[in-house]
């Protein structure tokens, strides 16, 4: 299932909405694809605490 969910995310940064960075969350697994503007935050359940650090270099994930 998240394999489409990332595939509808690819259409979308690609061509509805070009150019901007798709951040999403709470799939369990967090990510960031910087090749094809998409992270996910995951969520924080069972110990899990992962964030995103944003600034003009890109999108990192980040273990708090």
């Amino acid at each position: 299932m998240m394999k489409k969910y990332e595939e509808y995310a690819i259409e979308l940064v690609n061509e509805t909405y070009k150019g901007e960075f798709l951040i999403y969350g709470h799939s369990h697994k967090p990510c960031v694809k910087m090749e094809i503007n998409l992270a996910n935050t995951g969520s924080w359940v069972k110990g899990s605490s992962d964030y995103l650090e944003i600034d003009e270099h890109g999108v990192v994930l980040k273990r708090y």
